[in-house]
Protein backbone atom coordinates (compact mmCIF):
# COMPACT_ATOMS: atom_id res chain seq x y z
CA UNK A 1 0.00 0.00 0.00
CA UNK A 2 0.85 3.78 -0.17
CA UNK A 3 1.49 3.69 3.50
CA UNK A 4 4.08 1.24 3.27
CA UNK A 5 5.97 2.24 0.39
CA UNK A 6 6.00 6.06 1.83
CA UNK A 7 7.59 4.49 5.50
CA UNK A 8 10.28 2.91 3.39
CA UNK A 9 11.20 6.27 2.15
CA UNK A 10 10.52 8.26 5.15
CA UNK A 11 11.48 6.28 8.33
CA UNK A 12 15.43 6.16 7.03
CA UNK A 13 15.43 9.82 6.20
CA UNK A 14 14.19 10.72 9.66
CA UNK A 15 16.62 8.34 11.11
CA UNK A 16 19.52 9.92 8.74
CA UNK A 17 18.00 13.43 10.28
CA UNK A 18 18.03 12.24 14.26
CA UNK A 19 21.80 10.99 14.07
CA UNK A 20 22.98 14.13 11.95
CA UNK A 21 21.40 16.12 15.06
CA UNK A 22 22.73 13.84 17.82
CA UNK A 23 25.64 14.09 16.34
CA UNK A 24 26.07 17.94 15.80
CA UNK A 25 24.98 18.07 19.65
CA UNK A 26 27.43 15.34 20.82
CA UNK A 27 30.33 17.10 19.29
CA UNK A 28 29.62 21.09 18.05
CA UNK A 29 32.78 21.13 15.96
CA UNK A 30 32.67 18.50 13.89
CA UNK A 31 31.18 20.51 11.03
CA UNK A 32 34.48 23.29 11.30
CA UNK A 33 36.98 20.27 11.72
CA UNK A 34 35.72 18.58 8.76
CA UNK A 35 35.61 21.43 6.41
CA UNK A 36 31.92 21.27 5.50
CA UNK A 37 31.71 25.77 6.18
CA UNK A 38 34.63 26.03 3.52
CA UNK A 39 32.36 24.44 0.34
CA UNK A 40 31.01 28.62 -0.95
CA UNK A 41 27.95 29.27 -2.10
CA UNK A 42 28.45 28.57 -5.75
CA UNK A 43 30.30 25.56 -5.20
CA UNK A 44 27.12 24.41 -3.39
CA UNK A 45 24.46 25.36 -6.26
CA UNK A 46 26.47 23.84 -9.00
CA UNK A 47 26.51 20.56 -6.98
CA UNK A 48 22.78 20.40 -6.27
CA UNK A 49 22.05 21.78 -10.08
CA UNK A 50 24.08 18.77 -11.37
CA UNK A 51 22.24 16.59 -8.99
CA UNK A 52 19.16 17.83 -9.95
CA UNK A 53 19.85 18.21 -13.73
CA UNK A 54 20.87 14.69 -13.69
CA UNK A 55 17.95 13.53 -12.04
CA UNK A 56 15.52 14.99 -14.61
CA UNK A 57 17.15 13.89 -17.50
CA UNK A 58 17.07 10.20 -16.11
CA UNK A 59 13.11 10.91 -15.49
CA UNK A 60 12.60 12.57 -18.90
CA UNK A 61 14.66 9.76 -20.74
CA UNK A 62 12.06 7.32 -18.76
CA UNK A 63 8.86 9.13 -19.68
CA UNK A 64 9.65 9.15 -23.18
CA UNK A 65 10.57 5.70 -23.42
CA UNK A 66 6.95 4.48 -21.43
CA UNK A 67 5.32 6.65 -23.72
CA UNK A 68 6.87 5.57 -26.83
CA UNK A 69 6.58 1.68 -26.14
CA UNK A 70 2.71 2.93 -25.26
CA UNK A 71 1.99 4.35 -28.54
CA UNK A 72 3.77 1.31 -30.49
CA UNK A 73 1.44 -1.14 -28.51
CA UNK A 74 -0.95 1.28 -29.20
CA UNK A 75 -0.45 1.16 -33.02
CA UNK A 76 0.35 -2.65 -33.15
CA UNK A 77 -3.25 -3.04 -30.82
CA UNK A 78 -4.95 -1.46 -33.65
CA UNK A 79 -3.85 -3.58 -36.66
CA UNK A 80 -5.03 -6.18 -35.19
CA UNK A 81 -8.31 -5.02 -34.42
CA UNK A 82 -8.26 -4.10 -38.44
CA UNK A 83 -6.82 -6.34 -39.99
Amino acid sequence: TCAVRSCCFALPAAALAYFLVWLDEWKPTLREDSGVFDASSSQIWTAATAVLSILLSFRTSQAMSRFWEGTSLLHQMRGEWFD
